[in-house]
């Protein structure tokens, strides 16, 4: 009986498809590259030793630090792709409109240095989704820990 119950959850757990990734073809991204200043820390944090500012100087050089905003432009939608939705690797929605081609829509990433770090979110999804909310197709983006820039499994450069 329980050899049964094994296999019906393997066969049930095999048999879910995932949802697949977008063509590369149906939609672009550029990359928006800035350098921005880090705002001043607050001073209610709790720091281990010294205070933050000379932290930051030693961690980060205390100037200017490379900045990443996402534009993604689709391309071509499927007939059941009504609405877009971009999710970072902690679950908080960055996007949810109604999907149009030629639509630029930016996607805040923030700084480069914290996405490998893993200080802040390095993961994103943008899911294409059907009037039922059903998600159709998707797009994965990946900051790696040594900066290389993937989307959706292939490699795109590298920060």
């Amino acid at each position: 009986m329980l050899k049964l119950l094994i296999l019906l959850i393997a066969l049930f757990g095999f048999s879910q498809s995932d949802v697949p990734f977008k063509a590369k073809e149906e939609f672009q991204l550029d990359l928006d590259f800035k350098f921005k200043q880090r705002q001043a820390s607050n001073a209610s944090t709790f720091e281990p030793e010294g205070n933050r500012d000379d932290f930051d100087k030693l961690k980060y050089g205390g100037g200017p630090l490379p900045y990443l905003i996402v534009n993604l432009t689709v391309l071509k939608l499927n007939t059941d792709e009504v609405r877009i939705r971009a999710v970072d690797g902690a679950g908080e929605v960055i996007i949810s409109r109604k999907a149009e081609i030629s639509r630029v829509f930016p996607m805040d990433l923030g700084f480069t240095v914290d996405m490998k770090d893993r200080i802040s979110p390095h993961e994103y999804f943008v899911y294409f989704l059907s009037n039922q909310k059903k998600e159709v197709s998707k797009i994965h983006l990946t900051i790696e820990e040594d900066g290389t820039f993937m989307v959706n499994g292939e490699i795109r450069g590298k920060f």
